[in-house]
């Protein structure tokens, strides 16, 4: 079962020495810091920031960061521990009512994923987001898939 609250610093502290390799791969490629500081910046940045609790502990934090208001654009983020992954289910299941609630008042929910991180692109491909082509990204130039959703009007 996964319970959801407003996200909290502490949350950070718990989450972050915790990443999925995959996740803590990715953050490094695309800025080149440590996972556990990229997921402190985007709670900070976030106007909506969510911890999900799989089984009483905190098993991942997703959110969305203010982008373009000219074009109506967010970006969204989720970076995980692997006790998330092991309510895969229930994350399919629910995050269709989590990506709506993170996308109202904007038009389009954004942003890269790398292309290594497999059940990430998975994950986003169900839930309705469109990859484009794979582009050099981020620090080390690897390849990333740039992904996009509409979500409402603005």
């Amino acid at each position: 079962m996964i319970a959801y609250r407003p996200a909290e610093a502490a949350d950070v502290a718990w989450i972050g020495p915790r990443l999925r390799p995959a996740d803590v791969a990715e953050v490094a490629a695309s800025s080149g810091i440590p996972a556990a500081r990229g997921l402190a910046l985007s709670h900070a940045a976030s106007s909506m920031a969510i911890t999900a609790e799989a089984d009483g502990e905190p098993a991942a934090m997703f959110g969305v960061v203010p982008g373009s208001a000219l074009l109506g654009e967010a970006v969204i983020w989720m970076l995980a521990t692997p006790a998330a992954d092991r309510q895969a289910r229930a994350w399919l299941r629910e995050a269709p009512q989590w990506i709506a609630l993170l996308g109202d008042g904007w038009r389009v929910l954004r942003n890269h994923v790398d292309v290594r991180n497999r059940a990430s692109v998975r994950w986003l491909v169900r839930m309705g987001f469109r990859l484009e082509p794979a582009v050099p990204f981020g620090v080390e130039g690897r390849p990333f898939y740039p992904f996009w959703k509409e979500v409402g009007h603005v």
